[in-house]
């Protein structure tokens, strides 16, 4: 699902690009990514703000997720990304961002800026707004979860 990712309109890529601005509020996350919306409500929506979608059927591991919208080219921060909005029981309750690790610096302050400060850091992850956002450092994305999984994150994944 990451094919020609690397070939995208990215700055980052470009080893010259200079970023001056500092994130503002057109830089948060996408606000049509509504935790508990239906699948049938964002559907249209996530097909609308993204260059192209697929839709794919989980192979029932994660009792949490059973479908997923892969959408490519959805704009956070200033250019395309792509974004993995995953449905359980009808229901958008994860979505991931994928981001790079040379932007880490730049995303944590338009996190700040949207969240305020990370409320639990480790080596791989500083989490955000009550356990529903997360940075992930070891494998670069932004994770957004709807509250009660985040909360079960927090105990069992964070060990909190």
């Amino acid at each position: 699902m990451h094919t020609n990712l690397f070939a995208w309109n990215n700055p980052y890529i470009d080893l010259s690009y200079k970023d001056e601005t500092e994130p503002n509020s057109s830089n948060q996350i996408p606000a049509f990514l509504k935790m508990g919306a239906t699948i049938d409500e964002l559907k249209p929506i996530l097909e609308a703000s993204s260059d192209f979608t697929n839709t794919e059927k989980l192979d029932g591991s994660d009792p949490n997720a059973q479908i997923q919208i892969n959408c490519f080219g959805v704009d956070y921060l200033g250019f395309p990304r792509k974004i993995e909005a995953r449905f359980g029981d009808n229901k958008l309750n994860v979505v991931w961002i994928l981001t790079g690790k040379g932007e880490e610096d730049r995303i944590r302050r338009a996190l700040i800026i949207q969240y305020g400060n990370p409320i639990f850091i480790n080596d791989d992850w500083e989490i955000f707004n009550n356990w529903q956002v997360g940075l992930r450092k070891d494998k670069p994305e932004v994770l957004l979860m709807e509250k009660t999984i985040g909360l079960e994150y927090k105990t069992s994944y964070f060990k909190q």
